[in-house]
């Protein structure tokens, strides 16, 4: 699963010269892009102003993969005042407080950090350690509630953790409700079988009944054909018998 991270920070400078000094000499940031603008933007990118304008995106990689600072310059405005939400933003690297001594930049050391404040009035605390590879230079950014993006995006990732918990739950849940499903239609199809099965047995059944009551009574009646015609020719015989002995006695006399 992919963690968000911190896109830029939007910093207003007043002296676009000192400012890209410093965050390409000092900080050793590259600029990444520059745009020019004739007037203000509709979405306040540049603070309440109408007049023309530029931005700057400075960092140490890629804007799609690593952290990088905008840095708004509307012109004709020197200088703003600073807030005071913005804390500092965190900077890993060995070679800037190496660079800000090689040109008299004013370094304040506190604990294991050592901090500058930009031309503008930004804080960056250096911490003198390299990362790895391509690794993100930039820890993290400040602000006055004592959280910073790291912590945001840590409280984000457990968010996400816990959203992708609950709809893999849900889909399990949604895959048992399929397999139960399932299951019923083949129980159901199965069960309509064995009816049907069932039914041919009671109706095989029913026919060997029948084709027997059948025989039963094709027999009877066959018997009763037989009986009558011995009863035909019993009373054929005694008729005969009868009219022999007539004759006989006829003829004696």
């Amino acid at each position: 699963m992919a963690t968000r991270r911190a896109l830029h920070f939007v910093f207003k400078v007043g002296n676009r010269t000192k400012t890209a000094e410093f965050y390409r000499d000092i900080l050793g940031m590259k600029f990444l892009r520059h745009e020019e603008f004739e007037k203000g933007c509709e979405a306040a990118c540049n603070g309440p102003y109408d007049g023309k304008w530029s931005k700057s995106m400075v960092g140490y990689g890629p804007e799609d993969s690593h952290f990088v600072v905008e840095l708004t310059y509307n012109y004709g405005i020197g200088a703003y005042k600073l807030g005071n939400d913005f804390r500092g933003i965190t900077i890993h690297s060995k070679d800037i407080i190496r660079n800000a001594n090689k040109l008299n930049y004013p370094v304040v050391t506190d604990g294991e950090s050592q901090i500058l404040t930009s031309p503008d009035g930004y804080k960056f605390i250096v911490m003198e350690k390299e990362t790895e590879g391509e690794n993100e230079r930039v820890e993290n950014v400040e602000d006055k509630r004592g959280e910073n993006d790291r912590e945001n995006v840590e409280d984000k990732r457990v968010e996400n953790v816990e959203k992708e918990r609950v709809d893999n739950v849900e889909d399990e849940r949604g895959e048992n409700v399929e397999d139960d499903r399932r299951e019923y239609v083949h129980v159901e199809k199965e069960r309509v079988e064995n009816v049907e099965d069932e039914r041919v047995q009671i109706e095989m059944v029913e026919n060997v009944e029948n084709e027997r009551v059948e025989n039963v009574e094709n027999e009877r009646v066959e018997n009763e054909k037989m009986n009558n015609c011995n009863l035909s020719d019993r009373r054929s015989f005694d008729e005969f018998g009868e009219v022999l002995s007539k004759t006989v006695l006829w003829k004696l006399n």
